[in-house]
């Protein structure tokens, strides 16, 4: 058999699935390429690194009751643990980026529905502590304090001159 014959011998559609596998191998790769460069840890247009941020919870309840912690991230579910009834306990989330939205899910056995914080998004390495007090339902933001964040002494104000002058004598 001649390789004219045998091409001729191939299906159409085996070349069009080939070359179809092809294209959609070199577009995965293209993909995975830019999906690693976008979480390389680098807020957008700036140098600095993402950091680990501490999440606490408060799990002030009134019934008090177990929960597991998630963050979520546009639906993608990430553990951060489980917290005691009535305990504070504290994670470490680092963030994919910054700018990006967040949420913090509580959920209990047994209930339908999860505690939902607020959607809140952490803007810069200065985030510190994001606290959660699941009773009111509030976000509270801590932030990493520095040199560069700490007022300077007040210089302003002088100490009073010491009293100079000498003691009038006791009359007999």
């Amino acid at each position: 058999m001649t390789a004219e014959l045998w091409s001729d011998a191939i299906p159409p559609w085996a070349s069009r699935i080939a070359r179809l596998g092809g294209t959609s191998a070199l577009a995965a790769g293209v993909c995975m390429f830019v999906g690693a460069c976008a979480s390389s840890g680098k807020h957008p247009g700036s140098d600095q690194d993402v950091h680990p941020v501490a999440i606490e919870i408060d799990n002030n309840l009134t019934v008090p009751t177990e929960l597991m912690i998630y963050v979520d991230q546009s639906g993608i579910r990430q553990a951060l643990g489980s917290v005691p009834g009535g305990k504070d306990k504290t994670f470490k989330f680092t963030p994919a980026s910054f700018g990006q939205p967040y949420r913090l899910l509580g959920v209990a056995q047994l209930q339908p529905y999860p505690f939902r914080s607020q959607q809140f998004t952490i803007n810069g390495p200065e985030t510190g502590t994001v606290l959660w007090n699941l009773q009111a339902n509030i976000l509270s933001f801590y932030d990493v304090l520095d040199a560069t964040n700490v007022a300077p002494a007040d210089t302003t104000k002088t100490k009073a001159p010491a009293d100079t002058t000498k003691p009038a004598p006791a009359k007999p």
